[in-house]
C-alpha cells in the first residue's frame, strides 16, 4: 500500500511538472528522484521502527523476541 502511495505521488509530480512546462527528461528524474527519496525513507522508518519495538522490554521485563519469516523466533546473537 505504501508502495502504491509513493507511486502515486511522484506520477503526480511528474504530470505537474509537464503540466509545468519541464522538459519530459527533466521531469522523469525528478519524480524518479522523489519516488527513492519517498521509498528510502518509508523503508529507514520501518527498520527504525522495529529496532525500537524489539529494544524496549515488555511488562514482564524481558525484551520482546523477533519472529523470522517463518512465524519462528529467530536466533538472537
Amino acid at each position: 500500500m505504501l508502495l502504491r502511495l509513493t507511486l502515486i505521488i511522484s506520477l503526480i509530480n511528474f504530470i505537474l511538472l509537464l503540466l509545468n512546462g519541464s522538459a519530459i527528461d527533466r521531469a522523469l528524474h525528478r519524480s524518479l528522484l522523489i519516488f527513492m527519496i519517498l521509498f528510502a525513507v518509508i523503508h529507514l522508518g520501518f527498520l527504525l521502527f522495529n529496532l525500537i519495538q524489539t529494544s524496549i522490554p515488555d511488562k514482564s521485563g524481558q525484551k520482546k523476541k523477533t519472529m523470522d519469516g517463518k512465524g519462528e523466533p529467530a536466533n538472537e546473537s
